[in-house]
């Protein structure tokens, strides 16, 4: 298959799976319930991990709450998130970041109850690092929502 197939071909892929993710997103957004489920985001983290050579060649280093956080302050753990992709997509081409950017600003946020750090109180890692801990985190809030 020609270069230009290929590339048109993951093209279409990455549409439809856009279009999933904002199907599944959308009803959520402002329903003022729990973190929403959400596998399309964990499945747009994994296929930028895969992209080993390309991420790891980004040297910028991102503000990376732990799973704690998370337990602790969901909601200020989402918005760090949300915060720190759009440092990653400003640094990079790649493929996925702009639509997790995108599915993490649907997420409806709210105050948490508890006082929560702010997002550079954080250690900054690498962006691998910080990709495991925001599949991590994405993980654990599905197995909170999807039920």
């Amino acid at each position: 298959m020609s270069e230009g197939r290929r590339t048109k071909t993951s093209s279409c892929r990455l549409s439809a799976a856009l279009s999933l993710l904002y199907l599944v997103v959308m009803p959520t957004v402002g329903a003022g319930g729990p973190i929403m489920c959400s596998h399309d985001l964990i499945g747009f983290v994994q296929y930028i991990m895969g992209k080993d050579k390309d991420m790891n060649s980004i040297e910028e280093r991102l503000y990376t709450p732990e799973i704690t956080d998370f337990e602790k302050c969901p909601y200020s753990t989402l918005n760090c998130f949300t915060k720190e992709m759009k440092v990653l997509m400003y640094h990079s081409t790649v493929e996925g970041i702009k639509e997790i950017s995108k599915g993490l600003d649907l997420i409806p946020k709210q105050e948490d109850s508890v006082h929560c750090p702010q997002c550079e109180v954080h250690r900054e890692k690498p962006v691998m690092a910080f990709l495991q801990t925001l599949e991590q985190i994405m993980q654990r809030m599905n197995a909170q929502s999807c039920r």
